[in-house]
């Protein structure tokens, strides 16, 4: 799980959906699920979005990770090591009822969850690099989207599900791209010397938030058109792994100090 060995922090920051891959907004809730090593180790934590009530939802000794609530907020999918590697696993919104929808001997993670909650969204290097893959919510009929020889990362739908934008580096650095959801027409949507990270369409699927290195000595936050014009700077030295509250109003990240 070579993406999660940091220590993270949610924050908010008053400025402008649902996706995020340390914390993530629920769409029909008022609360937040996160990932936390308070305790030792990363488990799953789900909070009010005032920050109060902090209620642990996983107790394992390996690392729960990457949580992502289903659209209607009954379910929460999420990566762990309990069974030895990295796999996705389901469970309720209160942490009972846990199943295990991957059962492969490489590293499946970062569970996205389609707009209409059918369908599933992960990244797995079980061709021996990094793949975005699509199953059924269940985890059934998992599809290799990318079939690209470079490393293909951080799935995120768009707000009607017709496309699927993902972080990539098989231009040299990871960049943003974008491609429709059965995993036709790859566009590169950054185009940029520096590090890029797929995050969020806003709400109404007209722009798009993404983190990026472009400023040299930080990582920052930027929106840009659906085609990749008009990237637009919002934060200075914010921050990375950015999402969008639900109704588009707020931008979550993660900030280390």
């Amino acid at each position: 799980m070579k993406h999660l060995k940091f220590a993270f922090a949610i924050c908010m920051l008053l400025v402008v959906s649902p996706l995020c891959v340390i914390g993530q907004q629920s769409s029909t809730l008022r609360q937040i699920v996160f990932q936390s090593d308070r305790d030792g180790d990363y488990d799953i934590y789900i909070m009010d979005e005032d920050g109060s009530n902090i209620v642990q939802l996983t107790d394992d000794p390996a690392h729960d990770a990457e949580p992502s609530w289903s659209p209607d907020g009954t379910l929460i999918a999420f990566t762990s090591e309990r069974d030895g590697n990295t796999n996705i696993y389901v469970m309720d919104a209160d942490g009972s009822n846990l199943i295990r929808l991957t059962d492969n001997p490489a590293e499946d993670e970062t569970a996205v969850w389609s707009p209409d909650g059918t369908q599933i969204t992960f990244m797995s290097n079980r061709n021996g690099n990094y793949e975005i893959y699509v199953m059924d919510a269940d985890g059934n009929n998992p599809v290799n989207l990318t079939n690209h020889p470079a490393d293909d990362i951080l799935p995120v739908w768009s707000p009607d599900s017709s496309q699927i934008m993902f972080t990539s580096n098989r231009d040299r650095n990871f960049e943003i791209y974008v491609m429709d959801a059965d995993g036709n027409n790859p566009v590169n949507l950054t185009n940029s010397l520096e590090f890029a990270e797929a995050a969020a369409w806003l709400p109404d699927g007209s722009q798009i938030l993404f983190c990026s290195g472009r400023n040299f000595d930080s990582l920052d936050i930027f929106i840009m058109e659906l085609d990749g014009s008009n990237p637009t700077n919002l934060t200075t030295r914010a921050g990375y792994d950015c999402g969008l509250s639900v109704d588009g109003g707020q931008i979550v990240f993660t900030h280390t100090e």
